[in-house]
């Protein structure tokens, strides 16, 4: 099960990240990978880290794909590809969102306010 989910995060990441290099619209997929790490770490906390670090991988690996299928990269990274990896922040915030929004509203947060 969490293989699976591992991998629709990789190919979530993976597609949004085939849309930005198309588009160049970086804003946007960042606010799509947020808000599937946030998505994916209130349904299930115990992998949202590893969730979102695949989600935001998909970014470089898509980069990776475009380049060895000579796909047109109307947009590529800037100043290397190593700048790919900064998808990871707006999972990784995401992900630490959804993990305080669970937080807040589980049934144990009221007592962990009142040590």
């Amino acid at each position: 099960m969490r293989l699976a989910a591992v991998a629709a995060a990789l190919a979530v990441g993976t597609v949004l990240g085939v849309w930005y290099f198309g588009a160049g619209n970086f804003g946007g997929a960042a606010l799509y990978l947020g808000g599937v790490a946030l998505v994916a770490s209130v349904l299930a906390p115990a992998w949202a880290i590893s969730l979102a670090v695949a989600a935001g991988l998909g970014v470089p690996l898509a980069y990776g794909i475009m380049l060895v299928f000579g796909a047109n990269v109307a947009f590529p990274p800037e100043p290397n590809a190593a700048a790919t990896l900064l998808a990871l922040l707006p999972t990784l915030g995401g992900a630490l969102i959804g993990l305080g929004v669970r937080w807040v509203f589980s049934a144990d947060s009221g007592s962990a306010l009142h040590r």
